[in-house]
Parts: C-alpha cells; sequence; structure tokens
C-alpha cells in the first residue's frame, strides 16, 4: 500500500504541542460472585474502552486524512491499537451493602507520534490487516465478558463458578492479544532502530533495503523519494542517493508532507 498523508488541524503547532493525558474514572459495583481481583480485571476492561473511545475522539478531532484514504472509524481503530492504558489510582469503598471499585485509567497521546504511527499500519497492508482483526477479535471478546457479567448477576453459587471460569479464560485471551498488540508495535519500532543505526548519508535506494530491508511504505514527492520504516523516514535526493535520516516527517527544518 503506498503512503497515506496524515495532515494536522492547522492550528496545532507540532513543535509547541505537549503529550495529552486522556483520563476516565469508572465505578464499577462487585456482586456477590465477584473477587477483588476479578473486579478490577472487568473493571478496567471497560473503563480502557471508554478511554480509548474518547482519546480516539480527540485524535479524529487533530488528524485529517487527505484523499479519504482513511476513514474516521480506521482511525479509531488503529488509535486503540497504538496507545497504552494503565490504571493511574483505584480505591475500593462500601456503597449502601455493596462493594464498589473506583479505577481511574489514562492513555497519554503524544499527536506527532501518533501520526508517525498511523502512517507506518497504514503503509504496510498486512500489519493493517492483523490490527483489524485485532481490534475485532477483542470488540467480540469484550462482548462475551459482558454476557457473562449479566448470567452472573443472577447465578446461583454452582452456576456461578463455572461461568467465573468462562470469565477468566476470555480475559486471559483478550490479554494475549493486547501482547500481540505491543509486538506488532515493536516491530515496527524495531525497523526503524535499524535505519538509524546502518543507513548514512549518501547511500543509494538499493543499498538501504539491502541493510534495513523492505519500507514500510514509500511516496515520491517532485523528483524525491521518501521511505518509511516506522517512526523513521529516509529522503533521497534527485540523483537517488540518501540526504537524511530523520525520526518524524521533518529534515533538516523542512517539513515533509
Amino acid at each position: 500500500m503506498g503512503f497515506i498523508a496524515l495532515l494536522f488541524m492547522a492550528n496545532w503547532s507540532p513543535v509547541f504541542a505537549a503529550p495529552t493525558s486522556i483520563t476516565k474514572t469508572c465505578k464499577f459495583v462487585l456482586g456477590d460472585n465477584d473477587t477483588k481481583n476479578e473486579a478490577r480485571e472487568v473493571s478496567f476492561l471497560r473503563c480502557k474502552r471508554k478511554v480509548l473511545e474518547k482519546a480516539g475522539s480527540y485524535i479524529q478531532s487533530h488528524v485529517q486524512v487527505t484523499n479519504g484514504k482513511l476513514s474516521k472509524e480506521q482511525v479509531s481503530i488503529y488509535a486503540a491499537a497504538i496507545l497504552s492504558v494503565e490504571v493511574v489510582n483505584e480505591k475500593f469503598f462500601f456503597q449502601g451493602n455493596s462493594m464498589v471499585l473506583e479505577q481511574t485509567v489514562k492513555a497519554m497521546i503524544d499527536l506527532e507520534d501518533v501520526k508517525i504511527r498511523l502512517a507506518a499500519i497504514v503503509g504496510d497492508r498486512s500489519v493493517a490487516k492483523k490490527v483489524e482483526n485485532q481490534q475485532q477479535r477483542i470488540k467480540e471478546l469484550e462482548s462475551n465478558v459482558d454476557e457473562l457479567r449479566r448470567e452472573l448477576g443472577s447465578a446461583k453459587t454452582s452456576r456461578a463458578k463455572a461461568i467465573r471460569k468462562q470469565q477468566n479464560v476470555v480475559l486471559e485471551q483478550i490479554d494475549e492479544l493486547s501482547k500481540l498488540k505491543i509486538s506488532i508495535m515493536q516491530k515496527i519500532k524495531s525497523a526503524g532502530n535499524k535505519v538509524l543505526q546502518y543507513v548514512e548519508v549518501g547511500m543509494t535506494i538499493d543499498e538501504v533495503r539491502q541493510l534495513a530491508g523492505k519500507s514500510r511504505a514509500s511516496f515520491v514527492k517532485g523528483y524525491n523519494w521518501n521511505l518509511n520504516y516506522g517512526q523513521v523516514w529516509i529522503y533521497f535526493n534527485r540523483a537517488g542517493l540518501v540526504s537524511c535520516v530523520s525520526q518524524g516527517q521533518e529534515c533538516g527544518g523542512k517539513r515533509y508532507k
């Protein structure tokens, strides 16, 4: 797949913009059949979904895609794969006769980094497909957890044990998919590290590909070739030689879009 340009809105300046923190606080009421650890896992799953939806909307409002080649839904799907979410605060307390878990989760968004990572994903169709399938599978598993939670709420003790076992299996599957997400993103990062280590100014395109492998994306601007390796870009002059290697879409103060 050719390079799909991602452009920030004109009123946003990458020079001065700082990472943005997106947070969400959620409450989870424990049932009679819930343990604290299970409550933490299910609550985090739900709260993470909400903060990613919030983060996806934020990214969509700050990123524009040229030629309509990347839909808002795709931006949201890929953003969910890119962003990491963590619990920053949690507490258990009683509300009436029920125990409640309150969790606050956070996702950090560096728009410049997100822009580069999105370009890296959509520039490699095989990676994009993996991410899409992964996020779809996670969505299905989360729906499965919701169904099990509804059944658990009214289940008798004997049946509750079996439901909790099913629930834990599904949660483990979601965790494995999350680890796969990390692996995919590390692969993208590794490609960029290889370029930074081996590629030098003056090399030909063939020499670059021999050292760094196939690029994740490429595009031509005028007479100049540009290759993408994850978060790293290689720019070539009209003679077909490397003129600049950069982490980001900026080389020597010049902005490439």
